[in-house]
């Protein structure tokens, strides 16, 4: 704006002085030899043409006002098309993890009314996918360079289903709530060795009680009336955890740069370990291989 009204001024200011031009060499011609009142001359000091001068006085005084005017904020379209590009998101922070896990062969764990439990009754396993060990298998990273926030992880929930833990593996951060739900319909009495605070005690069906993880580590369940039930509270001081697919194959994604000690859970096999550096935004693959050689 202020560059369109000095250009004005400017073009007034030419035009002023044209005019001024113009009527001096009319009020030159001679008559009789001798020159003639300048035609419309004024006095010296004044404008040739008082309403051009009183314009591009107009126009000048603005100019001045706008230069000492406090500075008007654009409107929010025009401020949002002035704001600087901006920067794309760090790649530091989209690391990946991806790769296939060798699972071994797994059989029935246990066929039905194969034993007794302690009440007499048969013995029940469940052919739920989630008890099955190699669909339980938990991919986790855990930083070696900084420590992590590890906030709870969101409806923590193992059942009793058909003298059955689902899921048998069930991953969470240390300080997770978990909730232990009766979903037979018999009594159960779920306790652990590992971390005693879980001891349920002889609870009927449909109840529904939580228990607060306040350890890291593998956290193992059982029941004192139905021995054979087994399962997993894998306690993780890291966030960045996965269940692998039914085809062996894991995925993490969200890996901030820096190394990273890579670990696979299998409820039968046990842990495997591995180390890597990730940075850049990179995607790595990392096998893991429990097949027996």
């Amino acid at each position: 704006m202020l560059k369109t009204a000095f250009l004005l001024t400017a073009c007034l200011s030419l035009l002023v002085s044209r005019f001024q031009i113009a009527h001096s060499t009319r009020g030159e011609i001679s008559r009789g030899g001798e020159k003639a009142q300048k035609i419309g001359a004024q006095p010296p000091g004044e404008s040739a043409h008082p309403r051009l001068c009183g314009l591009a006085c107009a126009v000048s005084s603005k100019i001045n006002a706008l230069s000492f005017e406090p500075d008007i904020a654009a409107p929010p379209a025009m401020a949002a098309r002035q704001q600087p590009p901006q920067p794309p998101p760090r790649p530091g922070n989209a690391n990946e993890l991806y790769g296939t896990i060798g699972l071994p062969h797994a059989g029935r764990w246990m066929a039905r009314g194969k034993g007794y439990n302690k009440d007499g009754a048969p013995a029940m396993h469940s052919d739920d996918p989630m008890a099955d060990p190699n669909r339980n298998v938990i991919v986790s990273a855990h930083p070696l360079d900084f420590a992590p926030a590890l906030p709870p992880t969101p409806e923590a929930v193992v059942t009793q289903k058909e003298q059955t833990f689902l899921p048998c593996v069930l991953p969470v951060t240390v300080g997770s709530t978990v909730y232990f739900m009766n979903e037979d319909q018999f009594v159960h009495s779920i306790y652990s060795m590992t971390l005693r605070s879980i001891a349920i005690g002889r609870r009927p069906p449909g109840e529904m009680h939580p228990r607060k993880i306040d350890k890291p580590g593998v956290i193992q369940l059982t029941c004192d009336i139905h021995t054979h039930m087994r399962g997993v509270v894998l306690s993780l001081e890291t966030p960045y955890f996965t269940r692998a697919g039914a085809d062996g194959r894991y995925r993490l994604r969200g890996l901030p740069d820096g190394r990273y000690r890579i670990e696979a859970y299998h409820l039968d096999a046990g842990k495997r370990t591995l180390e890597t550096t990730l940075s850049g935004g990179q995607a790595k693959q990392l096998d893991f291989n429990y097949v027996k050689p």
